[in-house]
């Protein structure tokens, strides 16, 4: 829906739509009919980042998980954890990159990030675990000729 649609749609009752909601309104309902690719999902989401609408951003990450049927749901949710980090959902960020490792269990990144978010509330033992196994990881992708 574009800004003349809003204006077509709207009664004196109604407020118009402003143009940012009208493309928020677009962008999740396609995120809703699987027509959102993730290269415009991430692009969305650092735009709505810079108007600072992290809200909206959350709900098109929560939308479009829901919704798609990408092999890369992990990329999104390792953004989306990124976010709620950034917001100090600590708890939150912590089952969204935990979703990701179910995802892809080798996505070393998301396994590092886990551990921060279990450093900062106070999960000690658990984050030295993820770090471990990340760094397991890292060493599995990057054998070390010793001949």
């Amino acid at each position: 829906m574009d800004m003349m649609d809003a204006q077509i749609l709207s009664t004196p009752d109604t407020p118009v739509m402003s143009a940012e909601d009208a493309e928020q309104a677009s962008v999740v309902s396609s995120a809703r009919e699987d027509r959102l690719s993730l290269p415009d999902l991430m692009n969305c989401a650092q735009k709505w980042t810079q108007l600072g609408r992290p809200e909206a951003v959350l709900q098109l990450y929560q939308t479009w998980y829901d919704h798609t049927t990408s092999p890369h749901r992990h990329i999104a949710l390792f953004n989306w954890g990124t976010l709620l980090s950034s917001l100090g959902r600590s708890q939150e960020a912590i089952k969204i990159y935990e979703t990701a490792l179910t995802l892809k269990s080798d996505f070393i990144q998301a396994r590092v990030n886990l551990g921060h978010q279990q450093e900062a509330t106070g999960q000690a033992e658990a984050a030295l675990a993820s770090w471990r196994e990340a760094l397991a990881l890292l060493a599995a992708q990057n054998p070390t000729d010793e001949s």
